[in-house]
């Protein structure tokens, strides 16, 4: 038995448009841009090297990527999707790095790590810290 094409019509607009509107919330990248990198271990740092910093943004946050020299990427995560409407004064209200919870902090011309305001003007870099004692920071170049 044939469907009348109204029928059809309808079950394609069924269809076609869940799939429309999934495929506007998938991330957005930026174009890569190069950056400073460097890594804390307990708030000593470890080293400093170029990196490319690939960023983008979607439903629910932002991230990064960064892949150093060696070619080993740390993902970043920064989310703006808050139940609670706790947000940070970067609009953020969480952030992870590696999937885990992560501090944002500010990295300052003498590569001391603090939790200052976005505006501050003596910042080099932003940086996350793991509970580990972890930290990854980048400046991205201007």
């Amino acid at each position: 038995m044939k469907k009348p094409i109204t029928q059809l019509f309808f079950i394609g607009i069924i269809i076609v448009f869940p799939i429309a509107v999934i495929s506007k919330s998938l991330a957005r990248p930026y174009p890569p841009r190069s950056a400073v990198c460097y890594y804390f271990n307990n708030r000593n740092l470890q080293y400093i090297r170029p990196c490319v910093v690939s960023a983008g943004y979607g439903a629910g946050g932002h991230y990064a990527v960064l892949t150093w020299t060696n070619g080993h990427e740390t993902p970043i995560e920064k989310i703006n999707f808050c139940p609670q409407n706790k947000y940070d004064p970067y609009g953020f209200c969480s952030y992870n790095v590696y999937d885990k919870p992560a501090k944002r902090l500010s990295l300052d011309s003498f590569l001391k790590m603090s939790e200052q305001t976005p505006n501050s003007e003596d910042k080099v870099a932003e940086c996350y810290e793991l509970s580990s004692g972890e930290a990854f920071c980048f400046g991205l170049q201007k």
